[in-house]
């Protein structure tokens, strides 16, 4: 198992994630509408008959300048992309709050989980005969349930995404300037 392990991580740690954030980062920032989000109370009366409060908000155009005014309000590139929306939105199904509008983060961290498992369906498809050993599995249809609780499924689902998550903390937000 530890073969396996170590050859993951080395396929991981190959890609340059880091580069790659930024430069999908900088381009959503050039290409994708900037919104901001702002509270409103939306008031609506449910199936039972009672008068209910959507706290949703709604979002509105605005300017790179906009945010960039307002740099000294963010400690790290994390709160700024959270705060940048696209005007999409998609529905929560949570009670009181129907809507979660989408923002940068979202796109951003969609990207790199598409590209952490395509990395991921690569390497499966390079071992697939150690893998399915390890698993004691008798075909690939069953492979990402049968990793799901091991060395390798922990590694992809805790320690890739910590790769995220630390380069949002930790670069600075002055690219954003550029």
């Amino acid at each position: 198992m530890n073969e396996l392990l170590t050859q993951l991580k080395e396929q991981i740690n190959s890609f340059n994630f880091k580069d790659y954030l930024t430069l999908h980062c900088k381009e959503i920032l050039e290409t994708v509408p900037m919104y901001k989000w702002y509270p409103i109370e939306e008031s609506f009366i449910n199936m039972y008959g009672k008068l209910c409060c959507d706290y949703s908000g709604d979002v509105e155009p605005t300017t790179k300048e906009y945010f960039i005014s307002r740099l000294d309000n963010y400690s790290n590139l994390q709160e700024i992309l959270e705060d940048i929306y696209t005007g999409n939105k998609e529905a929560t199904y949570t009670s009181n709050c129907g809507w979660h509008f989408i923002n940068f983060k979202n796109l951003l961290e969609e990207e790199f989980n598409r590209i952490k498992y395509e990395l991921f369906d690569e390497f499966i498809e390079d071992n697939l005969f150690q893998i399915l050993d390890y698993c004691n599995c008798k075909d690939k249809d069953n492979i990402y349930d049968d990793l799901d609780n091991t060395e390798i499924g922990d590694f992809m689902s805790w320690e890739v995404d910590q790769i995220f998550y630390n380069w949002l903390e930790n670069t600075t937000i002055e690219f954003i300037l550029e």
